[in-house]
């Protein structure tokens, strides 16, 4: 028998207002830590792409996940986006991670969720360990070519992971190395990367910690 599909909920007027606002005041607050990273410079033409992107998909998002998460949780959220946002800017500038944002914006996270959904922390909790763990990993294994900003972020990424699904950390991770190794490949293929290029990591992790919440939420649905 066909499984009916879940109606999605329609995203509350005050979930786009805490999402919002907290994502534009997670970005302004570490204004100062974007102009230090870059010299001085914001990088609008970066910046605001990718604070739009980050925004909105977790505007999409919030509509699919059951059961709904609080208020407080989508407040959270909404700072999780903007930071994101802003250190990728930081890591597609200069290839670095700064570590205070990755772990204020987890501890937000954390505190949202002990404010609205207390149900959820394990698995938040579940995701970050393992997350980071692999990410540390990574980073023995490859002599330093993961930073430790890589590592710091991945406890970021996690959490939100894990708090949608601990489960899908693998899938995470599995896309992330592929998009990264994809890349490397067609780049030293063209000719535009060289086999000691420093890539930056975060946006790979990024990207496949997107991909996997999407298929999570897609599946559940």
């Amino acid at each position: 028998m066909r499984r009916r599909p879940r109606p999605h909920r329609k995203l509350e007027y005050w979930g786009i207002v805490f999402t919002l606002t907290l994502s534009l005041a997670a970005t302004a607050a570490w204004t100062r830590t974007l102009r230090s990273c870059l010299e001085g410079r914001l990088r609008i033409p970066i910046l605001v792409p990718l604070l739009l992107v980050t925004t909105g998909l977790a505007l999409l998002a919030l509509p699919h996940i059951d059961p709904p998460p609080s208020s407080l949780t989508e407040a959270g959220l909404g700072v999780v986006a903007g930071t994101v946002a802003v250190q990728m800017t930081i890591d597609l500038s200069v290839r670095r991670l700064p570590l205070v944002p990755s772990l204020t914006a987890t501890a937000v996270f954390f505190l949202s969720l002990l404010a609205g959904d207390t149900d959820r922390i394990a698995g938040a909790l579940g995701g970050l360990i393992t997350m980071t763990l692999v990410a540390a990993v990574l980073r023995w294994l490859g002599r330093g070519q993961l930073g430790r900003g890589d590592v710091y972020f991945s406890l970021l990424l996690g959490a939100v992971i894990g708090w949608l699904d601990p489960w899908a950390v693998a899938t995470a991770w599995v896309l992330t190395a592929t998009s990264a190794a994809v890349f490397a490949g067609v780049g030293l293929r063209i000719g535009r990367l060289a086999r000691d290029s420093a890539v930056p990591f975060g946006p790979f992790m990024v990207l496949g910690s997107v991909a996997a919440m999407a298929l999570t939420l897609a599946s559940n649905s």
